[in-house]
């Protein structure tokens, strides 16, 4: 069983947010992780937070045991799962996100080519016509 024991704390004014040091151990492995949190973060959410996470570690555990026991592997029973086209298509428009924000960083900034503007405005509309509402479950 882990036990959590909150090393360090500070609040984040500019940044509107509180940020919480955790140490986890489980008597034979030790590590930190960052918490992040909302200026108006109560006891009760920080403790619940931290009390998931543990949890988490304790089922990671059990998992790891029962997915990967030593041993060989036998490979024969593995299927490769193909991705549907509209994970392609979600692929794809993420992708195109991504180069869309970039290439518009570029832009503000002064540094794209005049000639690329063309380019941007044409992949803004790419972006904006394949967005699917689905997509921002996974933004």
């Amino acid at each position: 069983m882990y036990t959590a024991t909150i090393i360090s704390k500070s609040i984040q004014r500019a940044a509107k947010r509180v940020v919480v040091d955790v140490e986890f151990t489980n008597g034979t492995d030790t590590f930190t992780e960052t918490f992040t949190f909302g200026l108006q973060v109560t006891s009760d959410e920080l403790k619940r937070t931290i009390k998931n996470f543990a949890e988490h570690l304790e089922n990671i555990q059990i998992n790891i045991e029962l997915v990967a026991p030593l041993g060989v592997v036998d490979l024969s029973t593995v299927v490769d799962v193909a991705p549907t086209q509209a994970e392609i298509d979600q692929r794809i428009w993420f992708r195109n996100f991504n180069r869309l924000e970039q290439l518009t960083k570029l832009n503000t900034l002064g540094a794209l080519r005049p000639a690329l503007v063309p380019d941007l405005e044409a992949l803004r509309t790419t972006v904006a016509t394949d967005f699917k509402k689905a997509y921002i479950a996974d933004m």
